[in-house]
This record gives structure tokens, sequence and C-alpha cells, in this order.
């Protein structure tokens, strides 16, 4: 899971569900953030997409909070950008400072004119898409689980039981127990990457030609332009070959462009919570429906695709609804 903290020292974090491997990604030492609102996830190029009201700036970063890339940053566009979202090659926003729905395309950051939806006053807060690929689905580690509460997914492809405050966990013989007690799969000792807070798992020049790179063992190696994000600009899956790249789509996609990947199926949806209201946009007719009215004051919502359900926050009555 991944959270956006504004306060004196302003960061996006990261930590298994279970709040284990707690890492800060973003900082002020790595780009300019004061005030990051909406976090959304590419699931198909791995991908964690941010903005910052401050900077006017929409930006996003791998996993680790590596390979930065500002895909905007203009008052012009992006005057007090709130949530933000991701559907195929384009990315969605709310601001706070125009009753508008807007977006740019995710690699170069071209502005989107055929789909910008104004809305009446006042600004409009969470927005999501409704789309069956925007939920892909994906393992359950904690299937077959013998937890006596609650199972949760961690970093490693692993299951974590959580239980009551009070009682103790104990880390599994599969797992590294870190100093302040959270586990880590011991693939990830030693790595050169610290998972654990304190980094007690890490307490242990060759010219190449153009396309390899030096190995640790001190010969040459290909290299893998896939794991370069802006490198191949493939929508989903990208297969490295010796000296270029393919790109591949999931199922329910079809290539287009030999790199953009199309979802096929029902028209996607943006739905967004303004006025006392949510709606919904279809981007491919332009068509604005009004699903639910005379709500207290919703702020965020979700949505399970799968189960086609929808859930908000409202902050007046401070309830979760669905």
């Amino acid at each position: 899971m991944y959270w956006s903290d504004w306060g004196s020292n302003p960061k996006i974090e990261r930590a298994g569900m279970d709040g284990s491997s707690r890492k800060v990604i973003i900082d002020m030492n790595k780009t300019n953030i004061t005030w990051p609102n909406g976090l959304a996830i590419d699931y198909y190029n791995d991908r964690l997409f941010w903005v910052d009201a401050k900077h006017h700036l929409l930006a996003s970063c791998d996993f680790n909070g590596e390979n930065i890339n500002i895909v905007v940053m203009h008052s012009d566009v992006l005057r007090h950008p709130y949530d933000v979202v991701v559907f195929q090659d384009e990315v969605f926003w709310s601001d706070w400072q125009e009753p508008a729905l807007r977006s740019v395309n995710k690699f170069t950051g071209e502005y989107q004119d055929y789909f910008e939806k104004y809305l009446r006053s006042p600004y409009p807060f969470g927005i999501a898409v409704w789309q069956n690929s925007t939920q892909p689905l994906g393992q359950n580690y904690c299937e077959n689980s013998e937890c006596d509460h609650i199972g949760v997914a961690t970093p490693g492809r692993n299951c974590s039981c959580l239980r009551p405050e009070g009682q103790s966990i104990e880390c599994a013989d599969t797992e590294f127990t870190c100093m302040d007690g959270a586990c880590i799969p011991s693939s990830q000792v030693n790595d050169s990457i610290a998972q654990c807070v304190d980094g007690d798992d890490e307490m242990n020049t060759v010219v190449c030609i153009h396309g390899y790179q030096p190995s640790t063992n001190g010969t040459c190696v290909d290299i893998d332009e896939c794991k370069e994000w802006t490198l191949h600009k493939c929508s989903q899956e990208c297969v490295n070959v010796i000296g270029s790249f393919l790109c591949r789509c999931s199922e329910g996609f079809e290539l287009l462009n030999h790199t953009k990947c199309k979802a096929l199926g029902s028209p996607p949806l943006i739905l967004s919570v303004h006025d006392h209201s949510i709606r919904k946009f279809n981007i491919t007719s332009n068509e604005s429906i009004l699903v639910y009215t005379d709500l207290a004051n919703p702020a965020a919502l979700d949505i399970a695709v799968k189960d086609g359900m929808l859930f908000w926050s409202d902050i007046t009555d401070d309830t979760i609804m669905m």
C-alpha cells in the first residue's frame, strides 16, 4: 500500500498490507514535493503517479521511488490538483481551483483536449475509473493460509496473518525478523535494498559497449530496456530482446501502434465526487450521468469492479457508504 503525507516533512511512503517493510520512497531529497495529494497505481507499467498542488505537478516513479518522470509541471494546467487516476495511456485528475476534469498522456504530458469536462461549482473531490480492465486479477497469496483472523498480502508474494492488538506475532521460518519486529521475506536480505526501517537486512570499473552494462562479477550483460519505463513506452507488458523490445497486452486488450494497449469490452467511465453528488462520465461519448445526489459531504471514492460495487466516504456523517 502507498500513501502521501504533508506535514513538516512531506513524503510518499509504502508498506506491506501488514505494515511491514515501511519505507519512504519520495521526499524533498529526491524531487519537488510539498502538498502531495492523490496517488494512483498504473498496474500494467508498475508505476505510481501523484499530483502536488503546491508545485502544480503531475509525476510518476517506479514502486521503489526511482526513475522519476515529471509528466506535467505548469500552473495553467494543474492549478490545485486533488485526486488522480490512470486509465490506459492517460492520466485524469480533479482540480480544486476549477470545477473540471482533465487528462494528459501519461508518457508525454500532452494535453488531451477531447476530454475536458466542466462541472458546476464547487470543486470536485475524489475520482475513479470504472472499467473491467482497471483492476487486473492477481493471485491471492492468502487463499490457502491458516490465519486465525485476517490474512493480507505482503512484499515477496507472501501472506501475513494479522491478529487483534495485544497478541504477539512471530515471523515465519521463511522470513527475516527486523530489529523493530517487522517480518520480511528472507529472499530480500542482502539484496542491496534495505527493507527494514533500520536497514539491518543489509548489514553485510568495467567498460561495456552500447546496449550492455557491467555486472557484479566484472562482466558485461545486456541492458534490459523493459526496466527503464521511459525507454519502451509500452502500455502494459514489455518483453526485452537483444538491442530492442516488444510490447504485449493482457487478455481483454488489443495492441495498437506497437506500444498502446486498448481495453476491450464496456466503455470506460470516470466517476467523480462533486457538489453533494456522484456523477459518471463516458469518455467515449462524453455523456454525463448522475449516479447519486443529496449526499451530505462525500469526499473520496473507490470501486470494486469485479463485484460492481461503489464505495465512498462522507466527512460530515463520518461514514463509509456503498
